[in-house]
């Protein structure tokens, strides 16, 4: 009974801390003083008090202090009960999207919140759509106010950053960040795994295997899967990916039996099906089974991205045509500069470009954006090219190729001879 009672303690403080900072906020959004909102209701000093969280708050006086602002009391109450931001998550996870649209535009148009919740709420919003000139607005604009956050609105702040930062190729930025968000105390279940999916995604895309499969089995096991069921078979997929260096067949026959079980109407989990299918296929020299569906399906920088670098490992004439009338179809973002430099790296060593002019453009164009877009497939990709292009036009032909064996697994030769 005392834990009890000290829960209901603790559950009635925060409440009582959330509206005495709503208030305040409120008042210095209206640009109201203490004296006018203070006036026929209580002293100065008492609202001043009240606004600090000093005093135990009375429904009473809240009421009339409120409806000073000409804000309803009750509506209030009401409309505060959730937290709005998890709110919205949950609809999108569930995807629920005519009730978050129509909660968006309740909270809009609600008297109830602050103007920096709204904001929030609109860059959440904004990042989900992908509208980079809005996000950016809103994003200069919080940065000005965000001492006005509370320590969970900082949270979730910090995670939109980190996905908008994912979006726009930014990756090194979005690593460096996700690694800061991770560590950080959550007392809010949803954001914690909804903050640990993103960590999960961009670990496997930098290569952090060993950390992914560690982190997963603690996605898998703690998460709830109401919300995160899409994201268990991405990341399941992400997992047989891993696998596949160890046990290709097995993995395969998984992903082949995964996909019989995937919603013939959802683009978004079929193309990343087909991406992760094809880097196990390329890993295990088998693209040119999978180079025409690929072409032929959804299509994905990261999928553009493959085929650009199965282009420069196949020998089959015809697929190489089909591929690189893909790659000039394709309609590249504007935070798409490496696979596009990449692409064009390809297009350019099958037209048989001089040597040095290949190495030096893959080292500028490609390479030096890995400090910014770091992507393992590309890093992986490019190092075997710059040396391979070095046994051809260097100086250092004979330690070039050592290394490309090495690459090859020359060391695993030695160790079993």
């Amino acid at each position: 009974m005392k834990k009890e009672g000290f829960l209901r303690k603790e559950q009635m403080s925060s409440e009582q801390r959330e509206l005495a900072m709503l208030l305040k906020n409120k008042r210095i959004e209206q640009g109201r003083k203490l004296e006018d909102i203070a006036s026929g209701i209580c002293s100065t000093s008492y609202l001043s008090r009240i606004e600090n969280n000093q005093v135990k708050l009375q429904d009473p006086y809240l009421r009339m202090l409120f409806e000073k602002l000409d804000i309803n009391y009750d509506d209030l109450k009401k409309e505060r009960q959730t937290n709005i931001f998890i709110e919205l998550v949950k609809y999108q996870l569930l995807e629920q999207y005519d009730k978050y649209a129509s909660k968006i535009e309740s909270i809009i148009k609600s008297k109830c919140y602050l103007g920096i919740e709204r904001d929030l709420i609109l860059l959440y919003d904004n990042v989900l759509k992908g509208y980079d000139e809005e996000t950016k607005f809103i994003i200069d604009k919080l940065e000005s106010s965000i001492d006005m956050l509370s320590n969970q609105e900082i949270a979730f702040y910090m995670y939109l950053i980190t996905v908008y930062y994912y979006q726009i190729q930014q990756t090194n930025l979005a690593y460096q960040q996700i690694k800061i968000l991770i560590k950080t105390e959550n007392d809010n279940e949803i954001l914690k795994w909804l903050i640990q999916d993103l960590y999960l995604t961009i670990l496997f895309d930098v290569g952090e295997y060993e950390l992914y499969c560690k982190m997963y089995s603690d996605f898998i096991k703690g998460a709830p899967s109401m919300y995160f069921g899409k994201q268990f078979i991405k990341h399941k997929m992400k997992m047989l990916t891993i696998l596949a260096k160890y046990e290709y067949q097995i993995s395969v026959k998984k992903m082949e039996d995964l996909h019989q079980n995937l919603d013939d109407k959802n683009s978004e989990l079929l193309t990343e099906y087909a991406y992760y299918f094809a880097i196990i296929k390329k890993n295990g020299k088998q693209a040119e089974e999978i180079i025409e569906r690929l072409c032929n399906g959804f299509l994905s920088t990261k999928i553009i991205k493959l085929l650009s670098i199965m282009l420069n490992e196949i020998e089959d004439k015809t697929q190489q045509e089909l591929i690189l009338k893909t790659i000039n179809k394709f309609a590249f973002s504007r935070y798409d500069s490496i696979v596009k430099n990449l692409c064009h790296y390809s297009v350019m060593k099958q037209k048989q470009m001089n040597n040095i002019w290949l190495l030096n453009y893959l080292k500028m164009n490609v390479y030096n954006l890995l400090k910014y877009s770091f992507d393992k497939v590309i890093f992986d990709f490019v190092i075997k090219e710059i040396i391979i292009l070095g046994t051809k036009c260097s100086k250092y032909k004979e330690t070039c190729r050592l290394a490309i064996n090495y690459l090859e697994g020359l060391n695993l030769q030695l160790l079993n001879n």
